[in-house]
């Protein structure tokens, strides 16, 4: 990491599957300043918290539409992902991407690992593949998205990220993700 940085902004080192890696952190609003003023445009935090790296306490559902698909089909594509998280005993939180996506946002006991929180995922994902199979896809590949919604449920992986609420995007027209209510 660059000399500079504020103490605001922690730094821990973490195990991961090549051994161990130093990872950087926020506590409070001086830690979001201080990454302001290091010139840190994304924040993309992973699903856990520092006290518990291994066990994520929020899984998010990525919604990201096809150039094809219309808004009302993505509306209708994220009422119904909030339905089934719901109806699994969820409470579930909505959010632009920054983007053209958007993200279904459910916080969860940390009491499971990484696995099985990704697998949890996919099987939702799958779930509304079958479901509704002219509406959303669970393939990564470009060209099997056309006209669909890809439902990325790979964001609930190890040191997987989802940017933050409210941080800009490094993109043409710099969209911020913002909280919606339903």
């Amino acid at each position: 990491f660059w000399a500079g940085l504020g103490a605001d902004i922690r730094r821990e080192t973490v195990r991961d599957e090549d051994g161990e890696e130093e990872v950087l952190y926020v506590e409070d609003i001086r830690g979001i300043v201080s990454l302001v003023q290091a010139s840190v445009l994304e924040i993309h935090p992973w699903g856990s918290t520092i006290a518990d790296v291994d066990r994520p306490d929020r899984i998010t559902m990525d919604l990201d539409p096809g150039p094809e698909v219309t808004w009302a089909e993505l509306v209708e594509a994220t009422q119904l992902t909030r339905t089934l998280l719901e109806k699994l005993g969820l409470k579930c939180f909505l959010k632009t991407t920054g983007g053209k996506g958007l993200h279904v946002v459910a916080p969860i006991e940390r009491k499971l690992e990484w696995d099985r929180v990704k697998e949890f995922t996919r099987l939702v994902a799958e779930f509304l593949v079958r479901a509704e199979p002219d509406l959303f896809t669970a393939k990564i590949s470009k060209g099997k998205r056309a006209g669909k919604i890809f439902v990325d449920y790979l964001r609930n992986a190890e040191t997987a990220s989802a940017v933050s609420a409210y941080s800009a995007r490094a993109r043409k027209d710099a969209g911020v993700s913002t909280p919606l209510e339903w």
